[in-house]
């Protein structure tokens, strides 16, 4: 027991002396280790795929909401021709302007409700 304690001890003496070094030669090692770290190409196609992930899931999640935005949008351009040819149709020419509005906007209601995750402000 007693001389794996004086091991434990010794080792520590080492390391502590090993570390005291590191501290006296001071910033020329640390220079040392900041040159070879730029110097180092080892790994550089990781850190690069690493690094370039964000903004390649970014842009990806920007393409699906934007696709998603130009659906909805030819969507409610659909239902807006829709409810103006119902309103222009000859049974709806004979009847008062009220009564042809009423008609396109229901359709136009009736057309937007299927479009999902759609909010309307009136």
């Amino acid at each position: 027991m007693q001389m794996a304690i004086e091991s434990l001890y010794n080792s520590l003496k080492v390391v502590r002396n090993n570390s005291l070094k590191v501290v006296r030669t001071g910033s020329a090692a640390a220079w040392k280790a900041i040159a070879r770290f730029r110097d180092e190409r080892n790994g550089n196609a990781a850190i690069l795929f690493g690094l370039s992930l964000v903004p390649l899931v970014f842009l990806g999640g920007m393409g699906l909401d934007f696709s998603s935005a130009i659906q909805k949008r030819t969507l409610l351009n659909a239902a807006a021709d829709a409810a103006a040819l119902a309103a222009v149709t000859p049974a709806m020419l004979q009847q008062s302007a009220a009564n042809a509005q009423a008609a396109a906007e229901n359709l136009f209601n009736a057309e937007t409700s299927a479009i999902q995750a759609l909010s309307s402000t009136a």
